[in-house]
């Protein structure tokens, strides 16, 4: 999809570097300093303009993306709606929340869609730490702390006028807003704030609004969260851009609100009592960067089309974004006067939050994942695995795993717990049973079992397993035992082959109850490859 840029300084430059895996063409750029306009223009390919009305006179991309100084993000966005374009603005979307409900309004009177940064939650981390929320994993969630040191703009930014400003809140502070509001709603109120001027006296400039702000928030739905932004505090400092959040029963830090950065460490869980466990990415899904937030509206565009269901399918943002809006201006007005100030509730309260759900893994899950159809309409047969798991009866020592182990590799993210046998059922259950443990339904269970009865004991400790693995010696008797699909909601568990080969594949695959899990504790090779896709 074309687009047109508005602003050719350091953000374009950010947005521009990223868009090489995205649908996205710039074909225009808009800038009032001709030489910043020409610069960028010439590294993508695209006509440099210095007039906004005329770039959108001269060319019909359906796109504009806005990256202008903070203060010129709304009328911009209105123009560019008003030329009757699709909008990306960069954060923030207005520094009034009047004015920021009024860009809403008029992209929905107009029918154009309208997206603004930041697109944090859907970035990899956040979307790991959002389903820890959403699972349940932290209990009721009553407290959080929210770090947003920008740092001193002077030092590390071309143009630090706009920054110096706008403050703390509306650059820095967004962030960690923005993924409050995406997992627990709209804030209710700013109970406190307080705001000072710190600042070397010999910097080349000064900031024009507080450069550190405190606030303590109430959500309507949500924690007691301590806000605390700050141009003073240098943005290399240990907090510089983290969220903690502390629940009745558990504890999470994510070391990024913006979504800049995922590694091992940038997300970690810690329960009740227990030290905080990392919660590493599971997959390679690549880290969010600047221009995931117009890609991923040119791909809303173009999969539902124009007119209203395209201001329908992506409003979430715009609405989040006007809400953190308001709420930074409500902590504006505390810190002036001293005393609480209510926030206004968004325009549709309903799409502000946007919590990620955990993937179904296990009991309760029917064949197939979410039972979903394909493109053909029967439900899928198969049932989604984890990407990463543990097995609970495997160690070089000999020894079974204990609880501790098993809940520390749950706290890590593991949702496939395998090898669970009648000396390692326990630990399981107990694991699963305890405060913070995740629901049941997003943990595959899969049994160990060398004897029938086996799964009768194993299912009277865990409600059910979600795979039963068997030698080939005991298939037959594994195969057929009534109490394998003897579980509460009436489902069967998966029955797989341990030590498979394929020999043993293609010979069972042929009686009247095949495996549909092939397990072998090597590398599989090439023969029984070929035969499980067979």
């Amino acid at each position: 999809m074309n687009c047109l840029f508005v602003g050719a300084g350091a953000a374009a430059e950010a947005y521009a570097a990223g868009l090489d895996d995205t649908p996205l063409s710039v074909t225009g750029v808009c800038d009032l300093d001709p030489e910043r306009a020409d610069a960028v223009a010439e590294t993508l390919g695209a006509t440099a303009y210095t007039d906004l009305d005329g770039m959108l006179a001269a060319d019909p991309a359906p796109l504009v993306v806005v990256l202008t100084s903070h203060a010129a993000h709304a009328p911009v966005v209105e123009s560019a709606l008003t030329a009757d374009r699709h909008v990306f603005c960069q954060k923030p979307l207005a520094l009034d929340p009047d004015r920021a409900r009024a860009v809403v309004e008029l992209a929905r009177d107009r029918e154009r869609a309208l997206g603004c940064a930041p697109v944090a939650p859907r970035h990899p981390a956040q979307r790991r730490a959002g389903r820890l929320v959403a699972d349940g994993r932290l209990g009721d969630v009553q407290l959080a702390y929210a770090h947003a040191h920008v740092g001193r703009v002077t030092e590390w930014h071309d143009d630090p006028e706009s920054f110096l400003d706008v403050g703390p809140l509306y650059d820095g502070g967004v962030y960690s807003l923005t993924l409050l509001t995406a997992w627990f709603g709209p804030v209710d109120r700013v109970r406190t704030a307080d705001a000072a001027t710190p600042w070397p006296d010999d910097d080349s400039a000064t900031p024009s609004a507080p450069s550190h702000v405190e606030a303590t928030l109430s959500f309507a739905d949500g924690p007691l969260v301590r806000l605390t932004a700050s141009l003073y505090a240098p943005h290399r400092s240990r907090e510089f851009d983290t969220l903690e959040l502390h629940g009745d029963d558990g504890s999470l830090y994510l070391g990024d609100c913006g979504g800049g950065e995922d590694g091992v460490e940038t997300v970690q869980f810690g329960r009740q009592g227990r030290e905080y466990t990392a919660v590493p990415p599971a997959d390679h899904t690549p880290n969010g960067g600047f221009a995931d937030g117009p890609a991923r509206l040119a791909r809303t565009i173009e999969r539902v089309g124009g007119g209203e269901r395209a201001v329908r399918h992506d409003r979430t943002t715009a609405v989040r974004a006007a809400h953190v809006v308001a709420v930074c201006d409500a902590i504006e007005r505390a810190a002036e006067g001293g005393g609480p100030v209510s926030v206004p509730a968004p325009s549709t309260p309903e799409v502000v939050r946007d919590r990620p759900t955990p993937p179904p893994f296990g009991h309760g899950v029917t064949p197939g994942g979410s039972g979903s159809e394909d493109a053909d309409g029967p439900v899928v047969a198969s049932r989604r695995l984890p990407l990463v798991g543990v097995d609970s009866g495997g160690r070089a020592d000999g020894e079974t795993l204990g609880v501790d182990t098993v809940a520390t590799a749950l706290d890590a993210g593991c949702r496939l717990i395998a090898g669970v046998d009648t000396e390692t059922v326990g630990a399981v259950a107990d694991a699963l049973a305890a405060p913070g443990a995740p629901d049941r339904r997003t943990v595959h269970l899969s049994g160990r079992v060398t004897e029938p009865a086996e799964t009768v004991r194993l299912r009277d400790r865990l409600d059910g397993l979600d795979s039963v693995v068997a030698d080939s010696e005991v298939w037959a008797d594994v195969a057929t035992t009534p109490d394998r699909r003897a579980r509460t909601d009436g489902s069967r568990p998966v029955l797989g082959l341990a030590n498979a080969t394929a020999d043993e594949v293609e010979r069972l695959v042929a009686t009247d109850h095949p495996p549909t899990l092939a397990v072998t504790n090597s590398r599989p090779t090439a023969a029984l490859h070929e035969t499980c896709r067979e």
